[in-house]
């Protein structure tokens, strides 16, 4: 059985980090290492680890490694993890998450079997609904389906080889938003063979409360974000397929217009100048309802009918 290492970075979880661990504990795939990353906390998430790391009875003889830095982001928490990880394959785990029992085992067959690089698994809201993610049972082209929303690029729900992650260069540090979304198209460009899993499950809790990434409608978020948008086309660009090319414009429209919403105009203009720059034919991609208002009124009126839309609902 191959080694699998659980990276775990965390920012003051404290009140939420011991769910986290255990659900990975209570995996029913033997062979894992976790790896808590702890970036510059200062409430008691030291302690909780140690409390695993020491306690060999609650985990279950799990080899735990807790790691410390000072408050550095995300994305070089979670590089920093796997550099140090000694597993053939990484699954990345926010500390406010917890997986269903079988996740780990599921995904594991899911990529040694077909010899993949690659598997996604899917996730679910928590509390409240059971809204959530399942992604495909395959797919014919990877890349189109990341820019069509089919495939998604939350990093809490795919498992990789190391080989492949370090191939592609980990996350990309400069982003303060939008890391996993860059990775995991980075890695679906990379053309290495991808499986889907969506009985893999993990629980996505929603709470801003100690998040090491909360920044996604500030204007840092929103910067970083449109650099993500700018990644991309300059590798759509190097691929050059026409559909691609128009699918990321149509994304670009679609993001403009929230940025516009959210206040950042000058955010709003490069982004429509960079879909206009892609393809020419681009449209907001979200509804034919919400493309025609954009074609006719403009930015504005396609603003008016979003907050109109967040009102009624």
């Amino acid at each position: 059985m191959p080694l699998v290492s659980v990276i775990i970075p965390t920012f003051n979880r404290c009140s939420s980090i011991a769910r986290s661990i255990s659900s990975v504990i209570d995996q029913t795939y033997d062979k894992i290492e976790i790896i808590v990353v702890d970036d510059g906390s200062t409430d008691k998430t030291k302690e909780i680890a140690n409390y695993f790391i020491s306690n060999k009875a609650v985990s279950r003889n799990r080899k735990i490694l807790y790691l410390y830095q000072e408050n550095k982001g995300a994305p070089i928490a979670r590089n920093y993890g796997a550099k140090v990880s000694k597993g053939s394959y990484i699954v990345f785990h926010d500390s406010d998450d917890f997986m269903h029992p079988e996740r780990i085992k599921i995904q594991i067959e899911k990529i040694t079997t077909a010899n993949a690089a690659l598997c996604c698994g899917s996730w679910q809201n928590y509390p409240g609904p059971p809204r959530g993610y399942r992604c495909p049972q395959e797919s014919k082209d990877c890349i189109r389906d990341f820019l069509v929303g089919v495939i998604l690029g939350s990093n809490q729900s795919w498992m990789m080889t190391k080989d492949i992650f370090l191939r592609v260069g980990g996350f990309d540090n400069s982003l303060k938003c939008g890391q996993d979304i860059d990775l995991i198209f980075r890695l679906m460009c990379s053309r290495e063979k991808v499986v889907f899993a969506p009985d893999a499950l993990t629980y996505f809790c929603h709470s801003e409360s100690g998040r090491i990434s909360s920044k996604g409608r500030t204007r840092e978020g929103i910067e970083s974000f449109l650099r993500g948008h700018e990644k991309r086309v300059k590798l759509l660009k190097y691929i050059g397929n026409p559909e691609y090319l128009k699918l990321e414009a149509n994304s670009l429209v679609g993001f403009a217009i929230d940025s516009q919403y959210l206040g950042f105009h000058d955010i709003a203009s490069s982004a429509l100048a960079l879909a206009n720059n892609v393809s020419k034919s681009a449209t907001w991609s979200i509804s034919p309802i919400h493309s025609i208002v954009f074609r006719i009124g403009g930015m504005g009126a396609a603003v008016c009918m979003k907050k109109l839309k967040t009102i009624i609902m």
